[in-house]
């Protein structure tokens, strides 16, 4: 017997691929994250898994290219080098590793996907205007996955003229493993 618990942290594996993302968290370890901590990881979707029925969040965090002469030893935090053992390890680990994005780009992702979701059952999406946010935001980060993943739904699964499809509830299905 498999727990439930490892088909969904399989499939949310597997889905960092569609994403272009190195991690995915569920809203429900989400939950768990401490209240400072929650702001520092970017909500990428609303979806169900493969074999569920039950809609979750999926938020992702941004993981920047931290440089390390050793990872053992020294991290380059913002340009001076310290040891871990210098500072208190949550201090360290976000002055080592801020989000990847700017606050500007973080401002503009939350809009894209409010339009995009339309609120708790899908009837205020407003896919066009999602999707032209989707493409700014491409033009600050050009290579980021959700934004990529997020303009691809937007534009193969709209309705007529672009609009969400009449029976969009707010989340749509993963078919993958």
């Amino acid at each position: 017997y498999l727990s439930p618990h490892v088909n969904i942290a399989s499939r949310l594996e597997a889905c960092t691929k569609q994403y272009g993302v190195s991690i995915l968290i569920s809203q429900h370890l989400h939950s768990l994250l401490p209240d400072d901590i929650k702001p520092l990881c970017r909500l990428v979707d609303r979806v169900t898994l493969k074999g569920s029925l039950v809609p979750m969040f999926l938020y992702t965090y941004d993981v920047p290219e931290v440089l390390a002469d050793d990872p053992r030893e020294k991290w380059q935090v913002r340009g001076v080098h310290v040891t871990s053992a210098e500072m208190e390890l949550e201090t360290f680990f976000f002055m080592a590793a801020p989000p990847a994005v700017s606050a500007e780009f973080s401002e503009l992702w939350e809009r894209t996907l409010k339009l995009y979701l339309g609120g708790p059952d899908g009837a205020t999406a407003d896919w066009p205007q999602a999707a032209d946010l989707a493409r700014k935001c491409l033009q600050m980060k050009a290579q980021d996955g959700p934004a990529l993943t997020l303009l691809e739904v937007l534009t193969t699964e709209c309705g007529e003229c672009g609009a969400a499809p009449a029976d969009w509830a707010g989340y749509r299905s993963l078919k993958e493993k």
